[in-house]
C-alpha cells in the first residue's frame, strides 16, 4: 500500500489539492484509493470529512477511518441531505472546499463539479476515465481550480516516516490475508468486493 494506494491518493488527491486547516473536504469513491485518501487527509484537520460510495460496507469502515459523516450515493434525495452537511454554518460559502475523486466514473467527476464551493479545489485522483464531462464555463465562473495526474513516489518516504511514528495505520485497509498457495482463492475475493467485502488482499508467504 505504501508503494500505490497511500502515496497515489496523497500526492494526486491530498497534496495536489492544497488541503488546508479547517477545510471541508469530500471524498467521492470509499475502494482502497479513497480510504487512503481519507487516511492521509486527516493529519491536515480537515473540520469535514464527507465520504461517499454505494457500498455500506466501504462506508462503514470509512466511517470507522475517521469520516466525519458517510452517505450512501444510491439514497434518493441524498442532494439535499449532502448540501445540509455543508451548509450548517451559514458564514461560510456553500459547498465544499476539497472534493477528491477516487470513483473513476464519469457521474462522479460530474458530481465533484457540482458540489464545489466557489474557489474550489478538486482533485481527480481515478484513472482510465475515457470522457470526462468538464462544464469549462461552471469551472471558469466559479473559479475552479481541476487537478489530477500520475504517482511519482515523492511522498513515500514521508508516508513512511508517518507509519513508523504511529501517525498513520494501513493496517485497516487489509480485509483479506492468504497464503501464496491461496492466490486463486484470493483473486476470486478480490474480484468480488461487494459480496466479500474486500479492500485489499493480502498475500503472504506459506510458511507465515
Amino acid at each position: 500500500m505504501l508503494s500505490d494506494a497511500l502515496p497515489t491518493s496523497y500526492e494526486v488527491g491530498v497534496e495536489a489539492a492544497r488541503v488546508q486547516e479547517g477545510d471541508r473536504v469530500a471524498i467521492i469513491g470509499c475502494g482502497p484509493v479513497g480510504l487512503s485518501a481519507l487516511l492521509t487527509v486527516l493529519p491536515s484537520k480537515p473540520s469535514q470529512v464527507v465520504c461517499l460510495d454505494m457500498n455500506p460496507f466501504r462506508l462503514e469502515t470509512a466511517k470507522k477511518l475517521g469520516a466525519t459523516h458517510t452517505l450512501n450515493i444510491a439514497d434518493v434525495g441524498f442532494g439535499g441531505k449532502i448540501m445540509g452537511i455543508i451548509s450548517s454554518n451559514p458564514e461560510r460559502k456553500p459547498g465544499f472546499d476539497v472534493v477528491i475523486e477516487c470513483a473513476g466514473r464519469p457521474e462522479s467527476v460530474a458530481l465533484a463539479q457540482k458540489f464545489i464551493s466557489v474557489g474550489g479545489r478538486i482533485s481527480i485522483v481515478s484513472s482510465g476515465l475515457k470522457e470526462t464531462p468538464i462544464n469549462l464555463f461552471e469551472v471558469q465562473r466559479r473559479k475552479v481550480t481541476i487537478s489530477s495526474g500520475f504517482l511519482d513516489g515523492h511522498s513515500t518516504s514521508h508516508l513512511i516516516d508517518l507509519v513508523a511514528k504511529g501517525e498513520l495505520d494501513p493496517a485497516p485497509l487489509v480485509s483479506h490475508k492468504f497464503k501464496l498457495s491461496e492466490v486463486e482463492k484470493a483473486y476470486e475475493v478480490f474480484s468480488n468486493p461487494i459480496e466479500n467485502k474486500t479492500l485489499k488482499v493480502l498475500l503472504v508467504n506459506n510458511d507465515e
